[in-house]
């Protein structure tokens, strides 16, 4: 039976299961990966198929898919490679998306956020009950919630990457689709110097100064200037629609 092109679907376990038409693009996975590079951002514009790419990431390396390299990654560019597949389905994963925070004021932002980030928390349970795992790191983890304060959402991903990396051995890889989603909205609803000090800090916290991160791979449609939200990422490498570096890996 012909594959069927599935408009609009952007999971990648899902057109592998159901054997929808896909275009090869895990090359990309080992590219990034022997790249070594720090903190990853990769700006393209709507439709070049970042959140595809970035929840392929997620579905080769998350532990959540161990034992399942040849049904989803068979046949396909990475899975040649030996060296690749022992890291399938063997590094823990946080992955996070702005795609949704897309709200009228700072407050409503904060909230979409925090809750966010209380989801991918709870997807990562298990951590609540690991002996190898801190006291005061799990007890940080169970506050994270919609109404926590400010500070502990800025701490929210490197509490969380410390634990992973205590439960699995190993540092996590953080993954974050449309980061600039909220930025986008604050410039648009004239908030953008309140959130773009949450912003600042957060990133911060989360990608330059945590020391449970292995790497990072973030997407976007544009790169907000240093200046702002990026002004403490001097680690970050930008790889823009004009770059040649992962020019094949997105788009047609």
């Amino acid at each position: 039976m012909a594959r069927v092109v599935s408009i609009g679907a952007q999971g990648f376990e899902e057109l592998r299961t159901r054997n929808n038409f896909y275009v090869d693009k895990t090359a990309f996975i080992a590219d990034w990966w022997q790249s070594d590079d720090s903190v990853t951002l990769i700006t393209r514009p709507r439709r070049f198929g970042k959140t595809l790419m970035l929840d392929t990431v997620r579905c080769f390396f998350s532990t959540e898919f161990a034992e399942r390299g040849e049904e989803l990654f068979g046949g396909l560019a990475v899975w040649d490679d030996p060296e690749m597949r022992q890291l399938q389905g063997a590094v823990p994963v946080v992955s996070l998306s702005f795609s949704k925070v897309k709200t009228a004021t700072v407050d409503e932002t904060l909230i979409l956020i925090k809750r966010i980030l209380r989801i991918e928390v709870r997807n990562h349970k298990y951590l609540f009950d690991s002996p190898a795992v801190e006291e005061s790191t799990r007890d940080f983890l169970a506050s994270v919630a919609d109404d926590m304060d400010t500070m502990t959402a800025i701490d929210a991903v490197p509490q969380l990457c410390q634990a992973l990396e205590a439960h699995w051995g190993r540092k996590p890889i953080v993954l974050l689709d449309e980061y600039d989603t909220p930025m986008q909205a604050a410039w648009l609803g004239g908030f953008w110097d309140e959130l773009s000090i949450f912003m600042r800090t957060f990133m911060d916290s989360s990608f330059k100064t945590n020391p449970a991160l292995d790497r990072a791979l973030m997407s976007g449609i544009t790169r907000i200037s240093r200046e702002s939200i990026f002004s403490g990422l001097n680690n970050l490498e930008v790889c823009g629609v004009l770059d040649e570096k992962y020019q094949t890996a997105f788009g047609f």
